[in-house]
């Protein structure tokens, strides 16, 4: 994952159904390999953007406007200068 400057990751809102992570969970009972009980199933899309320019958060966030719908979605934004600063995507819940 080397050479990236901006992090992005879109998911689901919570309380919005994800119908992959369904599927997901579907798939891994009939393979025999069920979730525990309680546990959760999550999809997100994540994306790792070169900028030679080293465009800012409003550039890059405006970039990605068409990316993700944001009545159903969220998007997280961590630049590499926050990551190596110890920054971390959240963790994903219902």
């Amino acid at each position: 994952f080397g050479g990236w400057d901006w992090l992005v990751e879109i998911s689901y809102r919570p309380g919005v159904t994800d119908t992959l992570a369904l599927t997901a969970r579907e798939a891994l009972a009939i393979a025999g390999a069920e979730p525990p009980e309680g546990s959760l199933v999550q999809t997100a899309r994540l994306h790792l953007l070169a900028c030679p320019r080293h465009e800012g958060r409003p550039e890059i966030e405006a970039a990605f406007a068409h990316f993700w719908n944001p009545l159903i979605q969220q998007a997280t934004f961590l630049s590499r200068a926050e990551w190596e600063a110890g920054a971390r995507l959240p963790g994903l819940l219902p």
